[in-house]
């Protein structure tokens, strides 16, 4: 590949092989192969860019922007965007964009990812192909105060599934503040934006409590299908 420096850090151009690419560049094209993205959060007004043309590639690590801009954009392949940290388009005073124009896709995380936005904007925008979304709690769509998390997938039968974690008044399910669900800090600050919306296919929802259209304390969460 080759590396330059340019006005918003480190641009690199990769190969059409098998690549393996470190977090450190703010803008990363690559023109195809099967390559693997080591992520990490985008801090400080940083900017953490990916425009991938082709090929099944693997994310890992975390993404989440946190005063700063993280974007991937992938043309094609079946991709897996596995997080082992927050991110997949979330975002805390920040902005993080996920588009996907192709392929049967995977998506996975445990906490605050796919389409999550506090004080800014998270959103995941798929658009084909069977895609799986998995995690444990708090995303697939979404907003807490003065944020937005939207997840739109256009088209293809796929499959949202939120595991939830324990409840601690123990009401009889799981927590799961996905799906399309905003939440508001009651008596102090009112809630954001949670959109999740899929357009076309036989699609499966599966989550527990708080979810699926769920807005609490001036929150508004929306589950569009």
């Amino acid at each position: 590949g080759t590396a330059f420096a340019s006005a918003i850090g480190t641009v690199f151009i990769g190969t059409r092989g098998n690549d393996r690419h470190a977090p450190d560049a703010a803008l990363i094209i690559d023109p195809g192969g099967d390559d693997v993205y080591e992520r990490a959060p985008a801090r400080g007004g940083a900017v953490s860019v990916i425009v991938d043309l082709g090929g099944n590639d693997e994310y890992r690590g975390s993404d989440v922007a946190l005063r700063g801009l993280s974007a991937i954009v992938d043309f094609s392949g079946n991709d897996r965007y596995a997080m082992q940290g927050p991110g997949l388009a979330a975002a805390i005073a920040g902005a993080a964009l996920i588009i996907d124009f192709s392929g049967n896709d995977s998506y996975e995380a445990k906490f605050f990812a796919q389409g999550a936005g506090a004080f800014g904007i998270g959103a995941l925008i798929e658009f084909g192909g069977h895609d799986r979304y998995r995690m444990e709690a708090w995303g697939q769509g979404l907003g807490l105060a003065q944020g937005v998390g939207l997840v739109w997938d256009r088209s293809g039968e796929d499959h949202y599934t939120v595991a939830g974690v324990a409840d601690v008044f123990n009401r009889g399910g799981g927590l799961s503040g996905a799906q399309g669900a905003a939440f508001g800090y009651r008596g102090r600050l009112g809630g954001g934006a949670g959109i999740l919306r899929d357009d076309d296919g036989d699609d499966l929802y599966e989550a527990q409590m708080f979810a699926q259209g769920l807005g609490y304390y001036y929150g508004l969460g929306l589950l569009w299908d």
